[in-house]
């Protein structure tokens, strides 16, 4: 919003989830700099092989940032496309990815952040591979670097924590886990 001229535009789905679409060739430029591709897998038809002849997506820019900026990044991603999971046993705190090549520079961003993490497998992801799990013990490193962006709600997906703040999930697995936070 701040770095665009124009207004960015408010979309709404069925699913009551919203995406915001700014059209704006300076900071698509931008954007094109900071990795040469966004695709993560390959186009319907298309096989891996020829898939993985492409330029790959990359995370060097999140890699190369500083801290501050490197700790947005994680809490953004884990906010957008990840999960926090709650039960007697395990809880599990991961980064949906059906990427390789993201799985294993999402591993070495959060190694850069101290947070350990381990790559989750899935017979129904194209290359075996569908997210990043952050280990039991690493779990309050997240909380230290700001845990999830304030605010943000559980989706319908979760039948039993939809429309929960997913800090306070969070919050609630860390009191439970480890104590007072």
């Amino acid at each position: 919003l701040y770095e665009s001229k124009y207004l960015p535009s408010l979309y709404r789905d069925k699913n009551r989830c919203y995406s915001i679409r700014v059209s704006d060739n300076y900071l698509g430029r931008i954007l094109l700099g900071l990795a040469s591709s966004y695709k993560r897998m390959p186009s319907k038809g298309q096989s891996i092989k020829d898939y993985l002849k492409e330029n790959q997506p990359s995370l060097d820019f999140i890699k190369n940032t500083d801290e501050k900026t490197r700790n947005w990044c994680v809490r953004l991603a884990f906010t957008t496309d990840g999960y926090i999971s709650y039960s007697s046993k395990i809880h599990r705190l991961a980064l949906s990815c059906y990427s390789t090549i993201l799985c294993k520079q999402w591993l070495e961003v959060l190694d850069i952040c101290g947070i350990k993490s381990f790559v989750g497998k899935s017979k129904n992801s194209w290359c075996g591979d569908a997210e990043v799990i952050i280990s039991q013990r690493s779990i309050p490193l997240f909380w230290n670097i700001g845990g999830f962006i304030e605010g943000v709600k559980i989706s319908n997906k979760s039948k039993k924590y939809k429309g929960w703040e997913k800090n306070k999930l969070l919050e609630k697995v860390l009191r439970e886990r480890y104590g007072p936070v």
